[in-house]
C-alpha cells in the first residue's frame, strides 16, 4: 500500500500491468497508457478503480497501528486504496481459478477522461458477459453507492454481502454504466476526508470490503438486471464558472458560492449536529453541512492549502 501511495499518476498504470499482465489472456488486454487498462476475464463481475488523485506529489507517510496519513499534504487514498483492493483481490483469486474483469482508468478527478476513452474504444458486444460492475473508489466502510438508475435486485444484492446503501457524487463509473446500461455500483475502501489535508486510510476497513469482494467473486451474481443508465446527476465541466450540475435536488446559491441541497432545507448538519433551515453540500468531504461549518472547513482548507 505505501509503494502504490507514493507512486506518482502516470507509473501506476505500468506498475500495475507488471503484475496483471502475466494472468490474462493477451488476446484479453486493451489499453490506453494514459487513459485506461483493461484485463477480461470469464467472470460475470468487473472491478474498477482510478488511479489520479487530486494531487500528484512525493507523499512522507504516517503509519499509526491500521491508519495511514501524510504528513505534510493530501494522502491520495482516493483511489489508490481502491487500486490495493484489486491487486490483493486478482492475487487472492489465483485459488479459485477465475480472475474478475479488471478495469484501471485515469482522470477520474478532472471529469472521467480515462473512462471516457474507455467507453469510446470498448464494444458493448466485448463486455456482453458482465453482469455488474462494482467501483472501489468510496469513502468509508460498509457502504455501497450508484449513481445511475440501479435495479432493486441488485441493491438486494449488494446487501447480501454486508454493504448498506448511502448517497454519492461522481465516479466515473457513472460513465460506464450510462454508455454500457450495465449496472454499476461503488463500494467503500476505507479512506475518510478525501481531498484534504485531513485524508487518511484505515486499513482495517480496506481489508473488510476486500474480503466481501471475495465472497462477491465466489457467488457472483447470475444475471444481467435491465437499466437504463440514466445518470442520477452528471457533472458538467462545460459551463464557464466551473460549476458542477448535481441534479435537480441541488441549488447553486450565487450570494454564498456554494450549493444549496433543497431536498435537505430543515435537516440537521453532518459536522455540528444542530439543525438549520438550509444545508450546503461540501464535496471535499460529501457531508451535508451549516454556513458556519462550511465556511470554517473551508477555511481550514485554505489555510492548510488544500484549495
Amino acid at each position: 500500500m505505501k509503494n502504490l501511495l507514493q507512486l506518482p499518476t502516470n507509473e501506476v498504470i505500468p506498475k500495475c500491468m507488471q503484475s496483471l499482465t502475466k494472468l490474462y489472456h493477451v488476446n484479453d488486454i486493451a489499453y490506453d497508457i494514459d487513459n485506461f487498462v483493461f484485463y477480461r476475464s470469464k467472470s460475470p463481475i468487473l472491478l474498477q478503480a482510478h488511479v489520479d488523485t487530486v494531487r500528484d506529489e512525493k507523499k512522507e507517510l504516517n503509519i499509526f497501528g491500521n491508519k495511514i496519513l501524510y504528513a505534510n499534504g493530501i494522502l491520495g487514498a482516493d483511489d489508490r486504496a481502491g487500486i490495493y483492493a484489486i491487486l490483493k483481490i486478482v492475487e487472492n483469486c489465483k485459488n479459485i481459478g477465475i480472475f474478475p474483469n479488471v478495469l484501471l482508468t485515469n482522470h477520474e478527478e478532472t471529469g472521467g477522461k480515462g473512462m471516457t476513452a474507455f467507453t469510446k474504444k470498448i464494444k458493448a458486444k466485448e463486455l456482453k458477459h458482465i453482469k455488474l460492475c462494482i467501483a472501489l473508489d468510496r469513502q468509508g466502510v460498509g457502504e455501497y453507492v450508484t449513481y445511475n438508475d440501479l435495479p432493486g435486485e441488485v441493491d438486494t444484492y449488494m446487501q447480501l454481502f454486508g454493504f448498506i446503501e448511502n448517497e454519492g457524487t461522481f465516479s466515473d463509473c457513472q460513465i460506464f454504466c450510462k454508455k454500457f446500461k450495465i449496472p454499476s455500483v461503488n463500494v467503500s475502501v476505507g479512506y475518510h476526508h478525501q481531498h484534504t489535508a485531513s485524508e487518511c486510510l484505515h486499513m482495517d476497513e480496506l481489508d473488510l470490503t476486500i474480503g466481501r469482494l471475495m465472497d462477491i467473486m465466489l457467488s457472483p451474481i447470475s444475471t444481467r438486471y435491465k437499466t437504463t443508465g440514466n445518470p442520477k446527476w452528471e457533472l458538467d465541466y462545460s459551463n464557464a464558472l466551473g460549476i458542477r450540475d448535481w441534479g435537480s435536488n441541488y441549488k447553486w446559491d450565487i450570494k454564498d458560492k456554494k450549493w444549496e441541497d433543497k431536498s435537505l432545507v430543515g435537516d440537521y448538519c453532518e459536522c455540528c449536529g444542530e439543525k438549520v433551515n438550509k444545508t450546503y453540500y461540501d464535496y471535499d468531504s460529501q457531508t451535508y453541512i451549516c454556513d458556519k461549518c462550511y465556511e470554517y472547513i473551508d477555511g481550514m482548507q485554505y489555510r492548510e492549502g488544500t484549495r
